[in-house]
Parts: structure tokens; C-alpha cells; sequence
């Protein structure tokens, strides 16, 4: 039979990915622990680091499905800014690469946009993916999974995780930068 990957990941396979990053504990752990047990229906982005727009070079199929788009129209392109619209609050992409340029973990609520132009809410958690000598190579983002399902525990100890949404507080509100500490206890 076909492995698993074959059929729902594209891109940059992710047994070259796990070659180029630390592998152990830490972030980097927890999300590569569930890259590799990723089922069908899981949704996941992989962005270069080390390119200045964080070009994506991997991802699910089943992320492909929910945004509209083939391979080819995402594979290579600069980080998800083709997902923004006029309903994306862009103070909070900031926050987001702010967390991200930092080296936490963020939890993400966006409006984005399908290929067909109907919006939708993008729930995500992204971080990175760090090298041997512990600088980004990879940011990795796993959407519609929330943060508490992910094996914190891996990490070995606390990671810095922060809370971004552009839905606003009920009030209406811009929401802002809220930082939680995901414990590996």
C-alpha cells in the first residue's frame, strides 16, 4: 500500500525537513511529533525560515482542501498573505510575526479568505522549527487541531505560547497580544 504521506503531503518531504532541524525536545519535538503521526484529515503548513517572506515548502492535502487551492498554487509562494482580505485585522498578523520573529509559539484566530473569495476563520498554531544551533529553519503552522491536543509534554519544559485573534472581545474590541505557558509538567 501506499504511505500515508504519499497521499496527503505535499512539497518538501518532512524526512528532509527533520534532517535540517534538532530533533529532541523542545518545540521543535512537539511539532514534529505530530507531523509524523499526522492522519489523513490533518491540516499543516511548512514555511523556509530562512527565506526573508518564509516561502511555504510543504504542506496536507486536507489544508489544501479547506483553503480551495492546488499544490501548484501554493507550493513556493510567500508565507499565507495570499489568504488575507478586507476582513483581516492586520495589527494582528503583526502580533503574530512578532510572537513568531521572537521564537514563541502562537495561537492564531484570522479571517482569511478562500481561492473562491468567501471568508472563513483560520484557527492555527504556529512556531518554530530550530536548528542545531537554535536558530529558526522552519516555521510550522497546524490548523484546525487545537493547541491542547498537541503533546506538550515533548517539550520537556514550558514553552512560551501567545494568543492572537482578529475577532475582537464581544465589544468589539482589537484584540491583542495575551501570553500563556503551555507546562510540560
Amino acid at each position: 500500500t501506499m504511505p500515508q504521506s504519499a497521499w496527503t503531503h505535499h512539497g518538501a518531504p518532512l524526512d528532509e525537513v527533520k534532517r535540517e532541524v534538532e530533533l529532541g525536545a523542545g518545540v521543535n519535538a512537539v511539532f514534529l511529533d505530530f507531523l509524523d503521526a499526522a492522519a489523513p484529515d490533518a491540516q499543516y503548513l511548512v514555511c523556509d525560515a530562512t527565506h526573508a517572506d518564509a516561502s511555504i515548502v510543504a504542506c496536507s492535502q486536507a489544508w489544501l482542501n479547506v483553503c480551495g487551492y492546488r499544490p501548484e498554487h501554493v507550493l513556493g509562494r510567500p508565507n499565507c498573505r495570499f489568504l488575507q482580505g478586507p476582513d483581516t485585522d492586520y495589527r494582528s498578523i503583526a502580533e503574530m510575526a512578532s510572537s513568531i520573529n521572537a521564537g514563541h509559539v502562537c495561537n492564531a484566530s484570522i479571517v482569511n479568505y478562500h481561492r473562491d473569495g468567501s471568508k472563513f476563520v483560520n484557527k492555527f498554531v504556529m512556531g518554530p522549527l530550530v536548528d542545531a544551533a537554535g536558530a529558526p529553519r522552519f516555521y510550522v503552522s497546524i490548523h484546525g487541531t487545537p493547541s491542547r491536543e498537541l503533546d506538550w509534554s515533548l517539550a520537556r519544559s514550558p514553552v512560551p505560547c501567545y494568543r492572537v485573534s482578529d475577532l475582537g472581545s464581544p465589544e468589539g474590541s482589537p484584540a491583542s497580544l495575551q501570553r500563556q505557558v503551555r507546562s510540560s509538567a
